[in-house]
């Protein structure tokens, strides 16, 4: 996952916007930049790792965290789940990048 988001970022310095996720259906692990790479996981995915999940896309869009905003953003139709679905590997990985 790590060389996968270096492979996407344009610098070194855009590490930060980007938030790893490796899911596998009963386990969630989480990989992210803040000086030095970090992993955490993998861990049971239940309700605290989902909210883990998205208290990190909260963090990353420096927004309200909404409904419409989630759906717009992850939901069926939008590009991230387009990109997640054509790229389906077991285990599925995918990363979420935002300016």
């Amino acid at each position: 996952m790590i060389g996968y988001i270096e492979q996407l970022a344009p610098s070194v310095d855009a590490y930060q916007k980007y938030f790893g996720v490796v899911l596998d259906g009963t386990e969630i692990g989480f990989v992210r930049f803040r000086r030095t790479w970090q992993s955490e996981g993998p861990y049971p995915v239940n309700e605290q790792t989902i909210l883990t999940f998205l208290e990190a896309l909260r963090g990353l869009r420096r927004k309200a965290l909404r409904v419409e905003s989630l759906n717009k953003d992850l939901g069926a139709g939008s590009p991230i789940a387009k990109r997640v679905f054509e790229k389906y590997q077991t285990p599925l990985k995918f990363v979420i990048m935002f300016n």
